[in-house]
């Protein structure tokens, strides 16, 4: 009883898992054809195949078409006939000998009279413009250089002698003297300075400037210095009263700094 039992038990655990065996394959079967009907088409197809044996197929040859042939087509051809065409000959026709010859004239050759031509008007060209002369283009000649009196930065230091004259003086351009701080009381009529040697206000190379009658303080004055003074002619710069004869003041040119 105990085998046999035994046996029964075995029996439903090999057809309960032959069951399961069989829901889970058709699960799958479920799943293929839901996601790709083509699969289950694959797998049916698979299955026929194999379980349908095919028979070989004898190829059959079918036979090629000849291709048409041309049927030759012919041409006509023409005959020429020759055609002969008569030709009359006319019989020669006998001219009377009563009958002048024609005579023959010169036909006269018509005289050719000139046709008056149209007089051709002049045509009106252009008159020429007269030719202005255009500007010279030298260059003008460069006045040279006027020479310096003395060296740029030559100065003085006046020193007073008279009338509250005092300053300084620098030359500043090649003929120019700038006076500096100068001071004047201007009570001597005809004050005027000038260039001289040191020692000899009396004599002097050159007048540069007549002063005002009035006073000068702390004021600035340009002196200019004639061309035709000769560089280096002085050595002393002077305030000279011409209606006193007296010297004011006076320093010597020194060299620049």
């Amino acid at each position: 009883m105990t085998s046999k039992r035994t046996l029964v038990g075995t029996c439903a655990l090999c057809l309960a898992v032959v069951l399961i065996a069989a829901v889970c394959v058709f699960a799958v079967v479920v799943f293929l054809v839901l996601q790709n009907n083509s699969a289950l088409v694959q797998v049916v197809g698979l299955a026929v195949d194999t379980s349908t044996p095919t028979a070989a197929s004898t190829p059959t040859e079918t036979p090629t078409p000849l291709p048409p042939t041309e049927t030759p087509t012919s041409t006509p051809t023409l005959t020429l006939t020759p055609t002969v065409t008569p030709v009359i000959i006319d019989a020669p026709t006998k001219i009377p000998a009563d009958i002048p010859a024609a005579v023959t004239t010169d036909t006269p050759t018509p005289t050719q009279i000139p046709v008056p031509t149209k007089p051709v008007r002049p045509t009106n060209s252009p008159t020429p413009s007269p030719t202005v002369p255009l500007p010279s283009t030298e260059t003008a000649t460069s006045t040279p250089a006027e020479p310096p009196f003395l060296p740029i930065g030559t100065r003085v230091e006046l020193s007073p002698q008279g009338n509250g004259a005092t300053g300084a003086a620098v030359l500043f351009a090649p003929r120019e003297f700038t006076l500096i701080d100068f001071n004047y009381d201007g009570q001597c009529a005809g004050t005027n300075i000038r260039l001289g040697k040191q020692g000899f206000p009396k004599s002097p190379v050159a007048t540069l400037l007549y002063l005002e009658g009035r006073p000068y303080k702390n004021e600035s004055l340009r002196v200019l210095i004639p061309v035709d003074v000769p560089a280096g002619s002085a050595d002393a710069l002077f305030i000279y009263c011409d209606s006193r004869d007296t010297l004011l003041g006076w320093g010597p040119l020194l060299p620049p700094r």
